[in-house]
């Protein structure tokens, strides 16, 4: 599961967006498959619609930090000059964000096993190639962005935490 195992908590905007590249590529890749060949009408299937309902719901909460995560990015290589690059990490950024408002308005108070349905995978399928896209996108700009903005602790981008609450559907915040 990518949420396991002991990883170094990121310190600041650029450390969150790295990290939650990394969880929803791994969130993705869980979805996949346990969307397989899924047959609603078999009860041996119900751990399975279960885990992948689960998946789906955080893959919208992750998304949803990642998304803040770059906006705070964003903001603060526009303050220093480097337009192009922030116009990069942007990428499809609003057809993102319009396919996480439609994932959470199908998901919202709604139990995982019942997320299973059709106009939920067609959703979270085309916000998943958005998110490959844009992750995929972010492996060779953070390294640049990083030279840009110097080490963290030096970067003047809001803390982990500080993303995590503004985003607009965060995910639990452990360790404050």
């Amino acid at each position: 599961m990518p949420l396991g195992g002991k990883k170094k908590k990121p310190e600041d905007a650029l450390g969150t967006l790295s990290l939650q590249d990394e969880v929803i590529r791994g969130l993705l890749d869980d979805w996949e498959g346990a969307v397989e060949g899924v047959d609603e009408s078999r009860e041996d299937n119900v751990m399975r619609r279960w885990f992948a309902g689960c998946a789906v719901k955080l893959l919208l909460q992750h998304m949803a930090v990642r998304e803040e995560a770059a906006r705070q990015v964003r903001r603060r290589l526009v303050a220093l000059g480097f337009i192009d690059l922030a116009a990069q990490l942007e990428g499809n950024g609003p057809l993102r964000r319009q396919r996480i408002r439609e994932l959470d308005e199908l998901v919202r108070f709604r139990q995982a096993i019942t997320l299973n349905r059709p106009e939920v995978q067609r959703t979270a399928l085309a916000l998943g190639r958005l998110a490959r896209t844009a992750t995929d996108g972010d492996a060779q700009l953070i390294p640049r962005i990083e030279q840009v903005l110097g080490p963290a602790g030096s970067r003047s981008l809001p803390s982990d935490l500080s993303v995590r609450l503004r985003s607009t559907t965060h995910p639990a915040v452990r360790g404050k």
